[in-house]
């Protein structure tokens, strides 16, 4: 996925707090690998450069979300908080990525699974309500006729 200088903050203060997917990409990476070391050769870019992107991503949030001197290094609470996030948020853009590619086909794969795409099943789509992790929606309850 191409991800570069896409910010995910528009209007005045976007120029100053700027989040950049390649920065929510940087944090993934370096929670899964426990190193800044092996994150930047999996993203294969230079360990200052994955350094910088994780100062911005700190100081668009205005906290710390990795401990440097832990051995691996280790996310903090903001950090522990705010990981759930930045991985859906790659991951919606990814199938996005891959629904708009394959959009020809009638077909998409989601974790593994392909789907054929038909009108009902985009009607279905539309109707899906996106809730926050750590969020349970209030039950429905049927109106009394009575």
């Amino acid at each position: 996925m191409t991800n570069e200088g896409i910010a995910l903050v528009s209007g005045p203060a976007a120029k100053e707090s700027a989040m950049e997917l390649r920065q929510l990409e940087a944090l993934v990476t370096i929670a899964r690998e426990g190193s800044f070391t092996r994150a930047s050769d999996v993203l294969a870019i230079s360990q200052p450069s994955l350094s910088a992107r994780i100062r911005r991503l700190e100081r668009s949030l205005n906290c710390q979300l990795i401990d440097r001197h832990t051995r691996p290094v280790r996310l903090t609470v903001q950090g522990k908080a705010f990981l759930p996030f930045a991985e859906r948020v790659l991951f919606i853009l990814e199938a996005a990525e891959e629904l708009v590619q394959r959009a020809e086909s009638d077909e998409i794969t989601i974790g593994g699974y392909a789907f054929r795409v038909t009108k009902a099943s985009a009607r279905r789509a539309e109707r899906i309500r996106v809730v926050p992790i750590g969020t349970v929606p209030a039950p429905e309850s049927p109106t009394d006729n009575a």
